[in-house]
């Protein structure tokens, strides 16, 4: 398991542009084989932007909202007899909910990658 915390302060030029970002992550990683892994992790990130924006016509300040889920396996596919090079093959999925009270900074993504790295 591992566990992640972070602030993030932005003082723009702006005060619209500028804000204060807090973070969580959670993530639990497992070994299954030599070869095998498996990850899962959570993310969750707040934002609160300083000044208000006079193009949404709000009289509140911007505040945002993301949680983001993953998964992952990944696998050597091959490995040297040395054990200094391998290729290690990994599908990963993540899904992001981002929730704001400017409806145009709502949002819902899915995204699924895979790769294939060469480490040597």
């Amino acid at each position: 398991f591992s566990l992640a915390f972070g602030y993030e302060e932005e003082d723009a030029d702006s005060e619209i542009h500028s804000y204060d970002r807090y973070r969580l992550g959670l993530r639990y990683d497992r070994q299954f084989t030599g070869d095998t892994s498996f990850f899962a992790s959570f993310r969750y990130q707040e934002t609160d932007y300083k000044g208000v924006n006079p193009l949404f016509a709000m009289v509140n300040r911007r505040e945002d909202e993301m949680r983001q889920y993953g998964l992952g396996l990944s696998r050597v596919l091959w490995r040297s007899p040395d054990s200094r090079r391998s290729l290690v093959g990994q599908i990963s999925h993540t899904h992001t909910d981002a929730d704001s009270n400017v409806g145009l900074y709502n949002y819902t993504k899915d995204v699924t990658s895979v790769s294939v790295t060469y480490a040597f």
